[in-house]
């Protein structure tokens, strides 16, 4: 019995450690996603393909509140876009649309992100061309 109290207790942690959604984990959490996604994120680092690594200095941010609205802008100049962010059906990607108005003209953007990294604190996301984008908060 002693025996398969053990066997199930270390099965029952390999399968917790497999099993995380995102390449860089977290491998187990008590948050939902959105739940880890909702909050201001500052971009903090740019990861190109190729490994160049380079800090963010724009100040980009965005916003992304429970109900699916979300908000991009900058500290260093005063664009913003609002819009609106969902997961795709496996939770894998992060889809996001803006829009910004501007007098009579529109810019409307649509982001597809591949999740890396989804943690309290930490969010990195990869784009179409293979950059990775580290975004951190501070709540």
């Amino acid at each position: 019995m002693k025996q398969l109290l053990h066997f199930l207790v270390v099965a029952l942690i390999i399968s917790l450690a497999s099993c995380s959604k995102y390449d860089k984990g977290p491998n187990i959490s008590f948050r939902t996603k959105k739940e880890r996604l909702t909050n201001t994120w500052y971009a903090y680092e740019l990861k190109s393909p190729n490994g160049v690594v380079s800090l963010d200095q724009t100040g980009d941010y965005f916003n992304f509140d429970k109900d699916g609205d979300c908000e991009k802008g900058t500290n260093n100049t005063f664009w913003k876009y609002t819009g609106s962010w969902h997961f795709d059906q496996s939770k894998e990607y992060l889809e996001i649309n803006l829009v910004r108005s501007s007098g009579f003209e529109y810019e409307v953007y649509s982001y597809a992100f591949r999740i890396i990294k989804l943690k309290h604190n930490k969010l990195i996301l990869e784009d179409q061309q293979g950059q990775q984008i580290e975004y951190r908060s501070f709540d």
